[in-house]
């Protein structure tokens, strides 16, 4: 218990220190990072595309913040900047789909980069897919992309604000993938090569596993 009692101090004397310092003392080549950029620590991300669809308007964007937050049921959180379009034909909507992408072909790589782009805010009234020439149909009301190997359909339980985002927590309730993952029901990585958000900085910000 002394034993114990003695490290508590410790630390606690030593995060003091590091406070006042700035210095790490948990390990020198340790260094601050500015709290606007943490998100990057993330990464590389799998980046989804999301998709959703209220009356004539088409909304589609990459994703990094989605994520499986309950296995029984099935949900997922959903973070999006406020504001964007998507954003609203989603709140308007309450559906979305989830699309997951292969590295090949190139086309696949280009949907992520082309849908990462703004929409013109001064037109109401658009598909972005389409404006995009990326092919898909329409599954359950809701968008999905032609070329993914796997998809997810998506229902809106509750949302929240949290800071420059707003959090959807959806309910989902119809997927399809490819044989590489409902052979285990997990993902084997022979004919499905995940693409990987590495940052926007980097020449090629987008790539896959190495053999």
């Amino acid at each position: 218990m002394l034993w114990c009692k003695t490290i508590q101090l410790r630390n606690h004397l030593l995060d003091k220190i590091e406070r006042k310092t700035g210095i790490s003392l948990l390990d020198p080549k340790l260094r601050p990072v500015k709290l606007s950029v943490v998100y990057r620590l993330f990464n590389p991300h799998v980046p989804v595309i999301i998709c959703s669809m209220y009356r004539n308007n088409v909304g589609a964007m990459p994703a990094n913040s989605c994520s499986s937050v309950s296995d029984s049921p099935p949900l997922v959180s959903l973070a999006l900047r406020k504001g964007i379009r998507t954003n609203r034909i989603l709140r308007s909507s309450s559906r979305f789909s989830i699309n997951w992408m292969n590295f090949e072909p190139e086309s696949s790589r280009r949907a992520i980069l082309d849908l990462a782009k703004p929409s013109d805010s001064t037109n109401r009234e658009k598909d972005k897919l389409s404006e995009h020439n990326i092919p898909y149909k329409i599954v359950r009301g809701v968008p999905v992309l032609e070329q993914v190997c796997a998809f997810a359909i998506c229902n809106v339980q509750k949302n929240f604000a949290t800071g420059d985002h707003d959090l959807f927590i959806a309910r989902v309730n119809y997927v399809r993938a490819i044989s590489d993952f409902t052979l285990d029901e997990y993902w084997r990585f022979e004919d499905y090569k995940p693409i990987l958000y590495v940052g926007s900085i980097r020449p090629n910000s987008l790539i896959t596993l190495s053999s």
